[in-house]
């Protein structure tokens, strides 16, 4: 669609720009006026070559012009020379010049004149006379002609006459003596092949001004797309019809009803008034299928997933969560977890290490020590796994738009720091579950169990030693 848009206008500069008092012009593209000038002269000069202003209020003479129609006073004259004259440049008495004529002199000595062209600046009743010598010399008097009639000539000397624009400066002289008036001479030849100005009112007779470019009003236009209204019916060539506006998008309008449309056709809103010509349209036809039932869509069984409820939590795969998993080992979560995440850990996931915590009272010797392993779980509160810790309140910052490029914290204050999160060290062939200790120092022995040093319990106790090398098989027994 071809939308038509309403205007509006934003903002105006304006000046009433600078008094014509005469104007110069001898019906050709060039004219000159005559301005009000403040003594001695402009102190600074107000159009240049080259310049464009734009002028109104000039007035034409309409009482002159190229000859249409007139009469002649020739009658038959024995003396006058039989014979086709063409005349050419015929003056007339007043201002009158160029017209063009045939004349057809008849064996009777009776003259027929055709006006071939009109010429310019004639004015009514003013005469032409063309001498017997232009006619073969026969001693005839002369032909007097009449002009009965003339059509205004010119295009004009006012902008509004070359569409409102802006007239081009040829020449501008500060001051011209006797008049001690400045002059600026306008050339309008640029609109036109042959153009005539006419003739002007010399003596400008009303307000005539001519208003430079920079001091010319300045409009911006402000266009708005005419809007219909959804459900309204609409005008087509100025005929009602049952086509209704169901939908409407830029530069497109979804219609419903029977009467049809083509391309070309204008469109009325009948509650909007607005308009809109038809470029292009395409007919959206559809085949209904009846059945027993309709299947319709009913929403969702749960809200699970919905973000924008209360009720609902991103999980942030903790430990009592779907997305986490647990190592259960006697190894502690601190020594096994970089082994962890460096061969087997899942991205995306927490990892947890279940302890296993265990005693054995016979490890192959025999003794009468008893050991005994006391657990303690202190339960300090209870949480929920759930819960949103709030950090603290926040504000934006730079906000631009729907969006800010800051949020500025009310207590917490943030730092800079470095994360260093690929800087592991692999464990490569260990063989610390070889030593007593694979924390520290490696011992080449191990403390089975401790003998009492009180002497009320002292004894003596028979002890075997069984040494076993691995992968050998090689036994050593001590007694």
């Amino acid at each position: 669609l071809k939308i038509f848009t309403k205007y509006g206008v934003e903002y105006t500069e304006n000046t009433n720009g600078i008094v014509i008092t005469d104007v110069i012009s001898n019906n050709t593209g060039i004219f000159t006026c005559r301005l009000v000038t403040p003594p001695p002269q402009f102190p600074n000069d107000p159009f240049a070559v080259n310049d464009r202003v734009f002028i109104e209020g000039i007035q034409k003479i309409e009482t002159v012009g190229p000859i249409t129609e007139f009469t002649s006073d020739g009658e038959a004259n024995s003396s006058r020379s039989q014979g086709t004259y063409t005349i050419t440049d015929a003056n007339g008495s007043l201002t009158g010049t160029g017209a063009d004529f045939i004349v057809v002199v008849s064996s009777s000595g009776t003259p027929t004149i055709t006006l071939v062209s009109g010429g310019s600046g004639y004015t009514a009743n003013e005469t032409i006379t063309i001498a017997d010598s232009s006619l073969g010399s026969g001693g005839a008097p002369p032909l007097t002609l009449t002009v009965t009639s003339i059509s205004v000539e010119g295009s004009g000397f006012n902008s509004s006459d070359y569409g409102y624009n802006l007239l081009k400066v040829t020449k501008f002289d500060a001051i011209v003596n006797p008049f001690a008036q400045a002059e600026v001479t306008i050339d309008v030849t640029e609109f036109g092949t042959n153009i005539k100005t006419g003739f002007a009112v010399e003596n400008v007779q009303t307000f005539s001004t001519i208003i430079s470019e920079s001091d010319y009003p300045k409009f911006t236009v402000v266009q708005n797309q005419s809007k219909f209204n959804t459900g309204e019916l609409i005008i087509v060539n100025g005929k009602e019809t049952d086509l209704q506006i169901v939908e409407q998008s830029p530069a497109k309008l979804k219609i419903f009803g029977n009467d049809n449309l083509k391309i070309g056709d204008k469109i009325t809103g009948s509650v909007s008034d607005s308009q809109c010509e038809v470029q292009k349209f395409f007919k959206n036809i559809t085949r209904l299928k009846t059945d027993f039932s309709v299947l319709k869509e009913l929403g969702w069984d749960d809200n699970i997933g919905k973000l924008n409820n209360d009720f609902q939590v991103l999980p942030d795969n903790d430990y009592h969560q779907n997305m986490s998993y647990s190592v259960q080992s006697p190894i502690e979560w601190d020594t096994m977890k970089t082994v962890v995440n460096n061969v087997v850990h899942t991205s995306g996931m927490k990892n947890f290490a279940d302890v296993g915590i265990s005693s054995s009272s016979e490890a192959g010797i025999s003794t009468d020590t008893d050991t005994n392993i006391t657990v303690i779980v202190d339960l300090f509160g209870e949480k929920r796994v759930d819960e949103i810790k709030n950090i603290d309140t926040v504000k934006d910052v730079d906000v631009v738009g729907d969006a800010s490029r800051f949020i500025s914290f009310d207590n917490i204050r943030l730092s800079d720091y470095i994360a260093c999160k690929t800087n592991d060290v692999l464990s490569i062939d260990d063989i610390s579950p070889q030593f007593s200790n694979s924390q520290g120092d490696p011992d080449s022995f191990i403390d089975l169990f401790e003998f009492s040093n009180d002497s009320s319990t002292e004894s003596f106790n028979d002890i075997l030693i069984v040494t076993q090398s691995s992968p050998v098989g090689k036994l050593e027994m001590t007694n």
